[in-house]
């Protein structure tokens, strides 16, 4: 399969596929880095970025609780998916990239969505 996909696509093809969910992801730290209201866990080295939404209004101890909702609503609503996972005793929410048809501009649709929920619990 890997001969079949080269001789179809080209080297330079499978390259780009290859990096673009990278790409995307690291264009969303980039962006992420500087808004209040993120609290970035790490910078990526692959296609994963886990992250807090940190509105003023919550206190650090319903901090965790909220990502919990957060999750939960962002999953039910069937828009968008993201993972959590606890990294340095906080609760984070992940985005995990492997398509290299997500682009910079859908991941930030999805944080938007999420400070969009998260205007609607914490007002």
């Amino acid at each position: 399969p890997l001969v079949a996909i080269l001789r179809g696509q080209g080297v330079r093809h499978v390259i780009r596929d290859l990096r673009a969910p990278l790409v995307a992801i690291r264009s969303l730290a980039d962006y992420l880095q500087n808004q209040l209201d993120i609290e970035l866990l790490h910078w990526p080295d692959t296609g994963v970025l886990c992250f807090r939404v940190v509105p003023t209004a919550v206190s650090e101890e319903k901090l965790d609780a909220l990502q919990r909702q957060l999750y939960d609503r962002l999953m039910s609503s069937g828009k968008r998916s993201i993972s959590m996972t606890r990294l340095g005793g906080k609760q984070v929410l992940r985005i995990v990239v492997v398509s290299p048809h997500k682009t910079y501009d859908d991941l930030r649709e999805t944080i938007n969505e999420l400070r969009r929920i998260a205007g609607q619990i914490t007002t």
